[in-house]
């Protein structure tokens, strides 16, 4: 589970590679890869559709990768769970991480009750990691995250985002 440990009062610029039916990258820094960086997926290593690249031990995401089939499941529903009257943070966010913790380069989920969810349509694509009510929103760009009121990190939602002819992911207005 990832943590909200502080917000970075400044934004991110985002990059966008994408390959169409195989994944998103979203990539929030354009930095080279260092021994520092650390890994967090979903159900580990070889069976996760969803991976955080995190620069241990400040825990900035550099890179978000998602294994992406378009156009599927109820994005009226991942709609819903954003709610607008929450607390909303411009800025980047900043995950707790715990080098210990990590297996081989990747720190996965523990509990694999976790049954997360992705909805896309052709405008937005929201990841959910859990459906706890949200307090928090930290919004960097496009990109919407949202907290519990335990920092736990709860969905990412990536709005007015769709494939362009070439297969990348784009902002439309």
């Amino acid at each position: 589970m990832l943590k909200l440990k502080n917000i970075l009062s400044d934004t991110r610029k985002i990059y966008n590679e994408s390959d169409y039916h195989v994944k998103i990258r979203i990539i929030f820094e354009q930095k080279e890869h260092s021994s520092g960086v650390c890994y967090w997926n979903a159900y580990g290593k070889e069976n996760s559709f969803v991976e955080a690249t995190l620069y241990n031990p400040i825990g900035a995401i550099y890179d978000l990768t998602v294994l992406f089939m378009p156009f599927g499941g109820n994005v009226e529903y991942a709609n819903m769970l954003l709610d607008h009257n929450v607390t909303q943070r411009i800025g980047f966010p900043l995950f707790e991480t715990y080098l210990e913790k990590y297996q081989e380069g990747y720190y996965h989920l523990p509990d694999e009750k976790i049954n997360f969810k992705l909805y896309a349509d052709k405008r937005n694509t929201s990841l959910v990691f859990f459906s706890n009510t949200v307090t928090l929103h930290v919004i960097n760009e496009a990109i919407i995250f949202g907290f519990d009121a335990d920092k736990n990190l709860c969905y990412i939602h990536m709005q007015n985002m769709s494939l362009n002819e070439d297969g990348i992911l784009e902002q439309i207005q």
